[in-house]
């Protein structure tokens, strides 16, 4: 499957990953799990670095159904 970028592959992904675990805040409705993951990327994703096919990318770099995507939460390193 291709993505216009990586923040929309990095939604998906999370969407897969968490959906049987996520807990909703309270108030919210259950078919708002990806409005509140969106909002959630938003304040988060300029932690986490991404590479696209092993090389460094920004975010708004699309993604092929054949690339390699990484992610890189802020613990890395050191």
């Amino acid at each position: 499957m291709a993505y216009p970028d990586l923040k929309t592959y990095f939604l998906d992904f999370l969407l897969t990953c968490a959906d049987s675990a996520m807990e909703i805040p309270e108030g919210s409705a259950p078919d708002d799990k990806r409005g509140w993951l969106e909002r959630e990327i938003e304040r988060q994703y300029t932690l986490i670095r991404a590479a696209v096919n092993q090389i460094h990318a920004p975010w708004d770099t699309p993604v092929g159904p054949d690339d390699e995507v990484a992610l890189f939460p802020p613990v890395c390193g050191g």
